[in-house]
């Protein structure tokens, strides 16, 4: 943990708009990866432990296809 606070403090000190760049990718994978299993978990009852999983994984994977233009929504 001591060597991730170095780190992190020596992006905050020398590159602030890498901090903002972070938060962004970081708040957008926790809502898009996140959001359906937990909305599914509250308003589906037949939801089970597999579905959340692969939910959460196809979810982080969508992010990750839009963030890095793996996926190209231009046409």
């Amino acid at each position: 943990m001591f060597v991730i606070g170095i780190f992190s403090i020596g992006i905050a000190v020398l590159n602030t708009s890498a901090i903002i760049t972070l938060l962004m990718f970081s708040f957008s994978l926790r809502a898009g990866g996140t959001l359906v299993p937990y909305l599914m978990g509250h308003f589906y009852p037949r939801g089970s432990k597999q579905g959340t999983w692969v939910s959460l994984l196809l979810g982080t994977f969508g992010i990750l296809a839009v963030k890095y233009e793996w996926v190209d929504f231009s046409a």
